[in-house]
This record gives structure tokens, sequence and C-alpha cells, in this order.
């Protein structure tokens, strides 16, 4: 489907209702992130590279012929064609601040940025644990500054034991955190905000086995900057994830023009801070989310149940998202005819709220049924030693584990403390961590292990800390995955029938029925379970759309954190044309000519080739239509 700018909000409704059935069908429940092939030239001292780049598919349709890199550099009146689209002002020059990795990737930014975009510089460099929230406010507060680029994440700790993992993580998200709240609580004019991070969307085998678990260490940032965004109402926040080594091995003679690209990305001011991005050896990907349609449920993965003897662990047991699995594990059986095993509900008191106790009754009775044990187990993994000790008393039949425990803890960035992120970290990814060490040093027959994320991994305001810990445990299923090991994690929305939205009062039960995610009842959350399971993928999210209120969120793109939202579902829920007539948002004109890219004959597509094309026989590059 595609757009011109003089399309009525009418007719883009009219046009969007094919893609407004699929989201009000079963189709609709669950969702995955896509990294789809979006390549841009690199950007030149004058800027104006987005503008540029539509002229020449204007160019192309009038008379087709591919653009070189030399015309996106010539300045506009030698093309002539000022006239036809509004050139952006040039550039300002940026004062910046840098948060210097000890690897490079700062200093190619800063060394590749087109001339004259500097006008002042300040280095920052480790070790990272020596700054405070004051030093902190005193580097960033002492000069005017319009663009930090922070690196720390660049970083490694020193091993990949989970202790020097979670503590190098913690002082540099620290610090990260600390960035964050004396720009908001100090009302700093820092208008971009950068961060960069390498190697954490991997999907390989190979680089994961040669870097190890620390390769994770900052897949807190995803969800940690998609919040950000979201509170940082004067400041564009960007997340750019690159290679981990910043050359190529040496047996490659390819010059990837990874710096140039690096800092082209960075230093673009049309599309900064309106994607995730990640630029790779072979190109540059965006982040979008997708259904979890036939081309992904192709992969027909099928959930196995253990054989008798085996074990199902449950954190977070006796909570209610704990009990609704441990019923669809029991449903699953009756309809397999499985039994003999044990389910184990794992908590710190071993305690069911009475607003818990019927559903869990009824689980207990239908276990029983099937003879299959429905049994509380005291265990709080709260250290490896905790998380050791329950893995050793499995006696090695440990078939699956649910990690379903967390705890909210949540303000906005003024009112927020580290404290709180202690909090809501311990339970969560943490303790994710804790399991996957134990798992991989003590004897089990481990199939599946579900790590229960949060619809909060793509930004929900007040929650920093909580979305920062989701996207650390979808990190450590992409880890695990790579190395052929069992792991998804499960992205919920709101449930209607349990946690916080089964406690509310009907009128806000309305409210939220009428919002854009409302909540879902049991059988619609199970629903998208399956449909994920099928799919194969180390990441998928389960939640209800509301098509009307979706028209409202997607249709204004006047900010950064708007034109953020609408790109990233733009595959599903095609936008209407750019709100802003004055071209003053030259990335929504040129998406106009490209959406749905994933439809594209020649789309590459990240997490399909990785995960489902294997399982299907699909070659890279083939014609996604037809499938």
């Amino acid at each position: 489907m595609q757009q011109s700018q003089g399309q009525s909000s009418k007719d883009w409704e009219v046009q969007i209702e094919p893609y407004m059935k699929e989201l009000r069908s079963e189709k609709g429940l669950c969702h995955l992130v896509e990294w789809i092939r979006e390549d841009l030239p690199l950007e030149t001292k004058e800027g104006g590279i987005i503008t540029k780049e539509c002229q020449a598919v204007l160019q192309q349709v009038r008379a087709p012929s591919a653009p070189t890199q030399e015309y996106f550099e010539e300045d506009d009146k030698k093309q002539g064609q000022a006239s036809e689209l509004n050139r952006p002002p040039l550039p300002a020059k940026e004062n910046i601040i840098v948060f210097e990795d000890n690897h490079g990737f700062t200093k190619a930014v800063v060394s590749n940025a087109p001339e004259a975009r500097i006008a002042t510089q300040k280095v920052v460099e480790g070790p990272w644990d020596q700054y405070g929230m004051e030093e902190v406010r005193n580097i960033i507060g002492s000069k005017e500054c319009s663009m930090i680029v922070f690196g720390a994440t660049c970083d490694i700790p020193r091993s990949n034991s989970p202790e020097d993992i979670l503590a190098f993580q913690t002082t540099v998200m620290q610090l990260a955190f600390y960035v964050v709240k004396c720009i908001v609580a100090d009302e700093l004019p820092v208008k971009k905000l950068c961060f960069l991070s390498r190697g954490v969307f991997e999907e390989g085998k190979e680089l994961h086995g040669q870097v190890g678990l620390s390769l994770t260490t900052f897949a807190t940032l995803f969800g940690f900057v998609n919040t950000a965004r979201l509170e940082m109402e004067e400041t564009e926040v960007m997340l750019i994830d690159t290679e981990y080594f910043l050359k190529p091995p040496f047996w490659m003679a390819a010059d990837f023009k990874l710096s140039a690209r690096l800092a082209s990305e960075v230093w673009r001011n049309e599309s900064f801070g309106v994607n995730t991005v990640r630029i790779l050896n072979k190109g540059r990907y965006v982040a979008r989310q997708l259904l979890a349609d036939q081309r992904y449920s192709d992969a027909d993965v099928e959930f196995e149940l253990p054989e008798p003897g085996g074990i199902v662990g449950i954190s977070g047991g006796n909570g209610s998202l704990g009990i609704i699995m441990a019923g669809w594990l029991v449903d699953q059986a009756e309809k397999l005819g499985k039994s003999g095993f044990e389910i184990q509900m794992l908590s710190r008191s071993c305690s069911i709220t009475d607003h818990n106790m019927k559903p869990f009754k009824k689980v207990e009775e239908k276990a029983k049924r099937l003879k299959i044990a429905y049994v509380h187990k005291q265990c709080n993994i709260s250290s490896q030693s905790a998380a050791d000790e329950y893995v050793q008393s499995t006696d090695g039949r440990l078939f699956g584990l649910i990690h379903s425990a967390g705890i909210l803890q949540d303000s906005m960035v003024p009112n927020m403390t580290w404290e709180k992120f202690e909090a809501v970290w311990n339970p969560k990814h943490r303790a994710a961590m804790f399991l996957h060490y134990a798992c991989e040093r003590i004897p089990n027959c481990l199939s599946f292990f579900w790590m229960f994320s949060s619809l909060a991994v793509y930004g929900n305001l007040g929650q920093l800390n909580y979305s920062s810990s989701n996207s650390a445990m979808d990190g450590l299923s992409r880890h695990r995955r790579a190395l052929g090991k069992p792991a998804q994690t499960m992205q919920w929305g709101s449930w209607l029938e349990a946690g916080m939205a089964a406690n509310l009062d009907a009128g806000n039960k309305r409210r939220m029925e009428m919002g854009p995610y409302p909540p879902f009842s049991n059988i619609e959350g199970l629903i998208g379970l399956e449909n994920g399971l099928k799919c194969n993928v180390p990441n998928f999210s389960v939640y209800k759309m509301n098509p009307q209120a979706i028209y409202k969120t997607i249709k204004d793109d006047k900010s950064t954190t708007d034109s953020y939202n609408r790109n990233f579902t733009s595959e599903f829920v095609p936008p209407p044309p750019s709100a802003d007539a004055s071209f003053n948002r030259p990335y929504s004109v040129y998406k106009s000519f490209l959406f749905p890219q994933a439809w594209s004959p020649n789309c590459d597509m990240l997490t399909f080739h990785s995960y489902v094309a294997p399982l299907i026989g699909q070659e890279e590059g083939a014609d996604m239509r037809t499938l």
C-alpha cells in the first residue's frame, strides 16, 4: 500500500481496514520484532540526506537509474532540485559529551563526523564506578551540551561469570540512569542522547560461542531507552547496536565502512531517534513489530511435555500468572494423554491469596485426576547458590522452567531511585541469570525455559527499571537460543482476569478497554502463547489491540517519540501520511515510498532468516510474498 502526501485521513482509514481486521482476529494477539534491512546513504556536511533520498526515489519513477553516493554529496545548486522538496536547514554545530568506551566505537563516531558538525567536545573516561549522581551533574551541567554519546555500554565485564556480568551491568546502567535523571530533573537543554551497544541483538552461534554470556550484559538497554524516550520530552533518545568487533576479521578483505556508517547514524539529524537501529557489516537494519502470521507460524514447533518423573518448575508459581500457566500445562497433558510428571510451584512463602485460591484449587483438582503432582516448594532464587540448590534438588529431572517471578516499583524519572532498580532487578533478570547458570553446570533434561517478560520493553511511563530488566531476559533468551539451548521470553500485555487489571473497578476497566492496548482474557492470552510457541523465535509478545484507539496513536509524527511509535508498528499498522505538511519530518515521507517493507521481494529480515527459515527450507532473500 502506497500513500501520497495528499491522501486524506478518511482515505487512509478505508485502506487500513484490512490491517485492522487482522488485529481483531486471533492473529492479532501475537507479535514479534523483526529486523528489516533499510540502507541509507552516508551523511554529508550539509545534511538533508533523507530529503535527497526522497528526491532520488522520485527521480527513479521518472527515469529509473540508481543514484550513487556522489549524488548525495552534491549540493542542491548542482542538482537543481532544491525547489521540489523543502530542504532542511544546514545542521548546527554540536556541543557534545562523549562517555568514551575502551574499544574505539565512540572514537569512530567522533572521528568520522561530517565536517563542521562539532563545536566543542568533552570526553568522559572510565572506570565507570567513579561517577555518582553529583559527578554526572557536574559533567553535564557545567556547560551547555546539545548531544551526549554514551559509549560505556560498549565496554565489557572482567569475565563471563554471572557475578562479574551483573556487577558491571549495575555499574554502567546506574551511570546511564544518572545521565537520564540529571537531564530530566535539572531540565538540562540536551537535545540528543545516543546510546551505543555492540552485539546485543546478535543471532549467530559463532559470536555467542566466542564471546559468551557477557554478550548479554547490556540487553537491558532496549527497554531502558524505550521508556526513557517516553519520559524525556525535550530530548531525542536513540539506541544504535553494531558489530561486536569494529574491524572485520583479518581474513576478510572487504571494506564495510562500518565506522563511517555508524557515525552517519549518529549525525543524521533527519532520522535520529525515530528507529532502533543495527549497523552491521552487511547493512543497516531497523526494528519493526510484525504479526506472528503464517510466515512465522510455518515453523510449526510442537510443545513437548515431560515424561513420567519429569519436573516443571514455576518461579512465582503462587501468583496469578503462575497458576494460569500450571492450568495450561495440565490442560495440555489432558489433550496429549500425558501424566506422571510434577509441577513445582516455587515461591518464598508457599501461600495462596484469597483472590488466587479458586483458580489454584481448580488446577489442583484436575492435576490430581490426571495423576500429575502439583506441589508447593519453598524457594527464593535471590542468589546463585539458591538457584544451584534448587536445580540440584531436581536430581537431573528438571524438564521445564517457567520464570514468572517479579515485582513493580514504578516511578517517573524524577522520583525514580537506584534502590527501586535493585528491588525490581533482583527477582526478575538477575534470578533468570542465576537459573541459566545453574542449568549450565548441574545435570538436567531441560526442554523449555520460559522467562516472562513484559510489553514494557517497548516503553512504559514510570517503568525505567522494569522495562530494562525485562529486556535483559530477552537478551538471555537470544543467547541461549544461539547456542542451541531452549529459551523463550513472552512479553505479556495486560491480563483481564489476572494481575493488576483484575483488581480495577468497573470505571477503570472500561477506560482500559477503550485504550489502544486493552486487557485480554485468559483464553486470548493462551491463544497468543500457543501462536508464539509455533514460531520458534526467542522473543514474542502477547497483547490485544483496539484498532479505533490505534488510529489516534499513529496519526502524528510531530515529535521524535510519535515518529518512533508509528515507525515501529508500521509493518502491520501502516501509518497515514505525515501530519507535518512543511516537510519537517522527511523520514515519514521516505517511509511512505517503502512500506510494508516486509513484503518486498528482496527483503532481508534477520529474525525470519535466523529462526524460521532453517525449519521450513526457505532460502535467504526468497520472495516473501509467496509464503
